[in-house]
Formats: C-alpha cells, structure tokens, sequence
C-alpha cells in the first residue's frame, strides 16, 4: 500500500509517479494520481487532448500521443495544430484527394489514412475526445487561390456508435466563411443513419468533422468545384 510522506511515495523501489503526476491523498487513499490535463495511473500519465499538450509546453505542430478520459483502449497518436495560438486536435484533414473517403462505417469509426498527410482519425476517439469536456470546432479552409478560411463553433459534441455518433452538441458560429454550415443527413457506403453523415470539407483542412456542410458541400470524397472555387471531396451521398 502507498503513502505520502512530505509530498513523496514511500513504497518499494519499483513505484513511482510520473513526472506528469503529483502525490497526494484523495478519497484516503494516498498514491501518484496524474495532474490536471493528463489521464492515467499516476505512474504513467498521457495528454488528454492537444491543448493539454501546448499548455505544457509544446507549440509545434505535428504527431503527439493523448489518452482522453475514459478512453478504453491504449493512449493513440494524433495531429495537433498549434498555429493559432492554442492547442487544436485534428480529425479530418484533407489535401489533394489522395486518400479514398468513400469508405463503410467500420473505417470511419475506427479511422484511417496517415496524420501527417491525409486522414480520418475515427468516431470512437472522437466520441471520447468530445465528451470528457467542452470543445470548440473549428473549420480551416484554403480556395483554390490560396486564400484562406474558416468558421467556428463555440461547442462541439457527438454520442457514441449506440446512437449511430449522433451530433448532440452544436454551439454558436463564427468564422470568415459567407455563412454557416447546414449540417444534413449523410449515408455511409454501407450504412445509412438519420442525423449522421458523411465527412467533411476540402482542400488543406485542418478540422472538420463526421456531419456535412451543405453550404460549401461535402467534405470527402470525388472532387468536384462548387461555389467560391472551394474544391469538394465529397465521401457518401446526402439524401
């Protein structure tokens, strides 16, 4: 059994807390429990979310490993967007359509492609990323000129594959885009499901996320060119 003395754990050689973990008694229990942005025993503790991970220190961007809370499964590597001043977990990116996003529902729960190129990171990591604290969502989007966009809500939330990863939480948009996105029904190669949907938008985009847009079109799939030359890649059919 572990217990503190003067803020350290007294037990055998083998235990230690995490650099990342602090020691100290909650519900009198005495043992390392993981500070605040982090999620693990106490010995090892991982970033819950990209933002955790610039907090502490880190403001580059590229591929770093998180654990959000709750999440059953091994901590699992992620794309962190750290241009804007804070710490954005990115699941969708799209850049020239190389990836194929016409895929079933098994791959967009579980994701594919690679994070430093194209890819769908999955709808189980989503699922526990958005419900272990409120997150904002935010939409990067380039032309075909190279001018950039973007358009952002100020909560984003869905619900697990038992309610088919339904959208439960929208909040209130901004953002440099002609107006807000309309989310629509979508079907998946496979699979259709009411108020889910097919991915996202377009061209360079570093967040997006399992719903459509209907104002600039879909986010995967064929490409085609709609309005304001933003070029869709369209992933399934709205009906």
């Amino acid at each position: 059994m572990t217990h503190c003395i003067k803020g350290n754990v007294t037990w055998d050689d083998e235990y230690s807390c995490s650099p990342n973990a602090q020691c100290e008694e909650q519900d009198n229990v005495h043992q390392c429990y993981c500070k605040a942005g982090y999620h693990g025993d106490g010995q090892t503790c991982e970033f819950l979310d990209c933002n955790g991970v610039y907090d502490s220190g880190h403001n580059t961007s590229g591929i770093y490993t998180i654990k959000p809370t709750n999440w059953p499964g091994s901590p699992f590597t992620v794309y962190c967007n750290m241009n804007d001043g804070e710490g954005w977990t990115v699941f969708q990116r799209r850049v020239n359509g190389s990836v194929d996003f016409y895929r079933n529902w098994t791959s967009y729960k579980e994701g594919f492609g690679k994070l430093d190129h194209e890819f769908w990171l999955g709808n189980d990591k989503l699922f526990y990323l958005t419900n272990q604290s409120e997150y904002q969502l935010r939409i990067d989007l380039v032309d075909s000129e190279g001018a950039p966009y973007y358009g952002e809500y100020d909560l984003f939330r869905i619900n697990d594959e038992n309610d088919n990863y339904r959208l439960s939480g929208l909040g209130k948009f901004t953002g440099t885009t002609s107006g807000e996105f309309n989310i629509r029904r979508c079907k998946t190669v496979d699979l259709i499901n009411v108020n889910t949907a097919c991915v996202g938008h377009t061209f360079d985009l570093d967040i997006s996320h399992y719903y459509q847009f209907s104002e600039l079109g879909t986010f995967n799939g064929t490409s085609k060119k709609i309005k304001n030359d933003f070029t869709s890649l369209p992933a399934g059919e709205c009906l």
